[in-house]
């Protein structure tokens, strides 16, 4: 297949040029070359990345069976909240240990009620 620039790429994946480009710097999409992409091997890594992000698996998977995907939803979770406390870091710049224990309760609370909202959704 012939090697496509990132703005095809990113109108097959409906996200900006600049988001195709952080996957392929950040999170090991595949590039040929700079700004070179095969689009048959992109949209299979897509593909994964979305599977990844719905079941929480971290790779192939048999589908969703009850007593694993209650382990996979912990792991998730933890994930999520550890992505958070890089996200809030610089709010707790300044503050004491208890007030910075109080604020990450918070936010790992606010992780476990997103997907209890998202598990009664889906």
């Amino acid at each position: 297949m012939a090697l496509v620039r990132v703005e095809q790429v990113s109108k097959v994946f409906r996200v900006s040029p600049r988001l195709v480009q952080k996957f392929a710097e950040q999170e090991g999409m595949p590039r040929e070359a700079h700004g070179k992409y095969d689009l048959a091997k992109c949209m299979y890594w897509f593909i994964r990345r979305l599977h990844r992000k719905a079941c929480g698996c971290a790779g192939p998977c048999d589908g969703f069976e009850p007593n694993k995907r209650n382990m996979v939803n912990i792991r998730a979770e933890r994930k999520k909240a550890l992505a958070e406390v890089r996200d809030i870091a610089p709010e707790l710049v300044g503050l004491d240990a208890e007030a910075i224990k109080e604020r990450l309760a918070d936010a790992v609370k606010q992780t476990y009620d997103d997907f209890e909202l998202a598990r009664e959704e889906g």
